[in-house]
């Protein structure tokens, strides 16, 4: 069954015992939009982290991790709600509306005018999605016969390597080790300037336009149901720092 990506956003993110660890910021994608990556996250404690998909159990009201801590960091980019998607001629065919998901696998993008465009015609995202709309479909290369196998060749001699080189390269591959990972999360929204203003339901102005997003925003933003507007805001729009 086919869902719609920008659901995710807003909900609660939980874990298998039910500890709230905060909120759905975005959905991260491969760099084609081709299959869900994880999920850009924003905690209690006002920082960004990401979620791999993998680390995911199950959506309903809230999101529910398979563990009860954080394992590891996703990779991907930000979906791109809201960016503009160019044909290979150039043309403008509309920006994303949102994307469709069935399990991992993104099978469409929905597009401002209400039309849907498979993902595999998707050929990279930038500032704007490109897309080649002719694009066909791969066919499956045939594969060659194996050749007879050729004769083994003596292998060559191991060359001993110093132990002092040896103790460096072992003090080298340990201090990599103990390397921490990269800070979760790309900084999605907070520090990105609104191009309008933001508003509740009633028309009252969350977020003046011009002004920086920052932690106090997103809660706004998220007590009144607008964290996918405000993405959109600043995800589709040339905002910057």
């Amino acid at each position: 069954m086919e869902e719609r990506l920008s659901e995710l956003i807003g909900k609660e993110l939980l874990t298998r015992e039910g500890v709230r660890l905060g909120y759905i910021l975005n959905v991260l994608t491969d760099a084609k939009v081709r299959r869900v990556k994880g999920l850009e996250c924003f905690g209690e404690d006002e920082e960004e982290f990401t979620v791999p998909w993998s680390a995911v159990k199950s959506f309903g009201e809230a999101v529910v991790l398979k563990g009860d801590t954080l394992s590891a960091a996703a990779d991907g980019i930000p979906a791109p709600f809201g960016k503009r998607v160019y044909g290979a001629d150039g043309a403008l065919l509309g920006s994303v509306a949102d994307l469709l998901r069935e399990g991992s696998a993104i099978c469409a993008l929905l597009l401002s005018d209400g039309s849907a465009l498979p993902s595999d015609k998707v050929t990279g995202v930038q500032d704007a999605v490109l897309v080649n709309q002719n694009k066909k479909p791969r066919t499956a290369v045939p594969r060659k016969k194996k050749e007879p196998a050729a004769e083994k060749t003596p292998a060559p001699q191991e060359i001993p390597v110093p132990q002092e080189i040896s103790a460096e390269g072992t003090r080298n591959a340990a201090a990599e080790k103990k390397q921490p990972l990269p800070k979760a999360g790309s900084c999605l929204l907070t520090g990105k300037r609104l191009p309008r203003d933001l508003t509740d339901e009633r028309g009252r102005v969350l977020a003046a336009r011009g002004s920086l997003v920052t932690a106090e925003t997103i809660r706004r933003a998220l007590a009144n149901r607008k964290l996918f507007e405000l993405t959109l805001l600043c995800c589709g729009s040339s905002a910057r720092k």
